[in-house]
């Protein structure tokens, strides 16, 4: 039994394996242009909307994440941005304190805090000892 030419059956017939690579090679060439696309966009987004993480930032400026990066933050020296839960910092404050140095005098943030630990430690361990331990 054959089939005529103008029948849909014959018009529906499958592509070669030829056809088929050169199907699939438009698609990624197209998805290709499409990435390529999309990272010169995100090139040209503004330095001041990126964001780092406390890693981020704390590694960018050459200081500790746990100890003088969250007493910048917690002075109010370093403005954060919460998103989804998380601390982000933005790279222009990050930029702006390197250059001007402020992270270096987070140790001047913590001297109170410092003064009256080792004062508890002091009177703990003495009082420690006055009972024998």
């Amino acid at each position: 039994m054959s089939f005529p030419q103008d029948t849909p059956l014959a018009q529906s017939r499958e592509p070669t394996a030829r056809e088929r690579i050169s199907l699939s090679r438009d698609a990624a060439e197209a998805i290709l242009r499409e990435i390529r696309s999309l990272k010169a966009q995100l090139s040209n987004v503004s330095r001041s909307k990126r964001l780092l993480s406390k890693r981020e930032a704390a590694k960018y400026l050459g200081v500790s994440r746990g100890r003088t990066l969250d007493v910048l933050i917690a002075a109010g020296r370093l403005r954060t941005v919460r998103i989804g839960g998380r601390l982000k910092i933005p790279l222009e404050e990050v930029e702006r304190l390197a250059t001007t140095g402020e992270h270096m005098d987070a140790t001047k943030l913590r001297g109170d805090s410092t003064k009256s630990r080792d004062d508890f430690s002091h009177r703990l361990n003495r009082s420690l000892k006055q009972r024998g331990f």
